[in-house]
């Protein structure tokens, strides 16, 4: 097995399972590093080889479900800047879904134009328009009084801990000079 061939394997079986531009185009970057890399090894010119990449037959039974999204593919492409590696391969990527049938309805209902956002984004979207909590302000006097409670609670203790090591004391030497 070529080089190639495990490229273009690779490619295939990460685009078995992607439903979204963003996925596709994630994938596709993904692919175009591995090119970049095998020709730097090889020789070879890498828009030729993404091309001959995306145009194995293994590889169009997948990018069909995308052909009908070509010009949102090229858009995303050139203002997205995790995209910024395909700007060099995006007329050979442009060409050759322009070259699938798109299948309309069919296609158009697999795939998402626009991920969501992350879970974190979205909740921390909800936190920024939600209303701030507000907190009860105690006048001084509920503080002081509090403080003067568990101050109290804490003197009882310690007076209860001294009687009763106070007690201990006494049992001691009561049982120490009985047995003597």
């Amino acid at each position: 097995m070529s080089g190639l061939d495990d490229i273009v394997k690779n490619y295939v079986d990460s685009l078995s399972y992607v439903k979204s531009i963003d996925g596709f185009l994630i994938k596709t970057t993904t692919m175009v590093y591995n090119v970049e890399d095998y020709c730097r090894l090889t020789g070879c010119d890498p828009v030729e080889t993404v091309e001959k990449v995306l145009s194995d037959e293994r590889v169009k039974k997948y990018l069909v479900a995308f052909s009908c999204y070509r010009d949102n593919i090229v858009s995303q492409i050139n203002s997205d800047p995790r995209y910024k590696k395909l700007r060099k391969y995006t007329s050979v990527l442009s060409s050759v879904l322009g070259s699938l049938e798109c299948r309309g309805e069919a296609a158009h209902a697999s795939i998402v134009v626009e991920t969501p956002p992350a879970l974190w984004v979205k909740e921390e979207a909800e936190e920024k328009a939600s209303p701030r909590r507000s907190f009860e302000v105690l006048p001084p006097s509920t503080l002081i009084e509090s403080k003067r409670s568990s101050e109290s609670i804490v003197e009882k203790i310690l007076l209860g801990l001294l009687v009763l090591s106070i007690i201990l004391i006494i049992l001691y030497f009561l049982m120490g000079s009985s047995g003597g």
